[in-house]
């Protein structure tokens, strides 16, 4: 990923310790000097370009860390940020996913690129492998931008989904030889399907979204054919009759 001019991360880290290690370096002049650089700063051609410089040195005398500062204004920055994006149009915001995007790996950078994503209804192929590549990456993202990840790459939508359908099956055997020792307080379906974890979370994985949904309709019939384990069969049942209940219209008509 190309960072431009901003030295965050292992390339900011690279710049300092080169810069470091030259003949005659100074770490005091190395320091000052990056801070000049890379330090808080308004547009050269603003009126108010140098007003902020009283201010950090009053805070230096209050012995305040320039790293808390530096949160404490991207806090605010990210908060504002957030607040413009509801607004924006799909062109807008690839536009500034396109410039957010090489940060998606920085943890205090990446919920901008990331709220981007959620409102897009279509990401770019190229996104989602640069973020179903990377484990840390993919565990961070939102659901939203999962289910277009899975959609992609039906390997991660099994890899996803395998556990899931392994404790449904387990837990259905569970409550099949419960029900069959105590008969009289058999949950009816709504409130059974309601109280079903594994069941639960399977639904909560697929939102809405008609293609993941036939897409798992097919994976319980695949696992079906090569196990013969009728539970898959009525886990296509209680996914239908659950979104029923729920009013899904999107999945059931």
């Amino acid at each position: 990923m190309d960072f431009g001019s901003f030295l965050i991360g292992e390339i900011g880290g690279t710049f300092i310790q080169e810069a470091l290690s030259e003949e005659e370096a100074s770490p005091l002049q190395v320091i000052t000097s990056f801070q000049e650089n890379n330090g808080l700063k308004f547009l050269e051609t603003s009126k108010e370009s140098t007003d902020y410089i009283p201010v950090l040195n009053l805070i230096d005398l209050h012995s305040i860390r320039r790293s808390e500062i530096y949160k404490q204004v991207l806090g605010k920055l990210l908060t504002q940020l957030l607040k413009k994006i509801e607004n924006l149009d799909d062109e807008k915001l690839e536009e500034l996913l396109h410039i957010t995007f090489p940060y998606v790996g920085f943890k205090e950078l990446q919920k901008l690129p990331f709220s981007i994503l959620k409102k897009l209804d279509h990401i770019s192929h190229a996104y989602l492998r640069q973020l179903s590549n990377s484990i840390e990456l993919y565990q961070s993202c939102p659901i939203e931008v999962k289910r277009q990840i899975w959609i992609m790459d039906e390997s991660i939508f099994r890899r996803e989904f395998t556990p899931l359908l392994e404790k449904y099956t387990r837990n259905l055997d569970h409550l099949a030889q419960s029900h069959t020792l105590v008969l009289d307080v058999v949950p009816v379906p709504t409130r059974k399907r309601k109280e079903n974890k594994p069941l639960q979370d399977i639904i909560t994985l697929i939102g809405k979204n008609v293609h993941l949904y036939d897409m798992l309709l097919q994976f319980c019939r695949a696992l079906y054919i090569g196990t013969k384990n009728t539970s898959f069969c009525t886990l296509r049942a209680e996914l239908l009759m659950n979104f029923h209940d729920n009013g899904i219209s999107e999945i059931y008509e």
